[in-house]
């Protein structure tokens, strides 16, 4: 294992190859795919990789939600109440982002966004053949530590 000079555990950073393209993806089926194909077994990448990466992604879908929220707020609209009766977005920012998997639906709590994200990115990558068990078990993974660090909370309604 690697270290650093100070002896701490050497994380490396998050791969921006990997991270960007999921910015785009319009489902959770296409992630799940981009993701099966990103760590490949003939591929460069690993489950370790994953670990490193998926932590960013995370963050990232967190800060585009707070942003957004912030946005609509200032607009006099909910997280819940941004299309109109026809299913259209009512603000410019939110017709071109708000059919992207991490502004799909953001929720009224964090905890919920969360959940969901984590739940529905898990369900994509059990249906996409060969996608590796590792991947969903790190999803798991992560979503405990992130319950163990006070950074979510699960109760009895998720």
């Amino acid at each position: 294992m690697d270290t650093s000079e100070d002896g701490s555990d050497d994380q490396g950073e998050p791969n921006m190859d990997f991270i960007n393209p999921l910015d785009s993806m319009r489902t959770f089926e296409d992630a799940a795919v981009f993701i099966q194909k990103w760590y490949q077994k003939d591929s460069a990448h690993n489950a370790t990789d994953f670990a490193t990466d998926f932590p960013a992604v995370v963050e990232r879908s967190l800060l585009i939600r707070r942003t957004l929220i912030s946005l609509r707020k200032a607009k006099g609209f909910s997280p819940e109440t941004t299309v109109d009766e026809d299913g259209k977005a009512k603000m410019q920012e939110i017709r071109k982002v708000h059919k992207r998997i991490y502004t799909t639906r953001l929720f009224e709590t964090h905890d919920d966004y969360l959940i969901n994200f984590f739940l529905n990115l898990m369900r994509a990558c059990s249906q996409v053949e060969d996608c590796p068990l590792i991947i969903i078990r790190i999803l798991c993974n992560h979503l405990g530590w992130l319950s163990r660090d006070g950074k979510l909370t699960i109760n009895e309604n998720h």
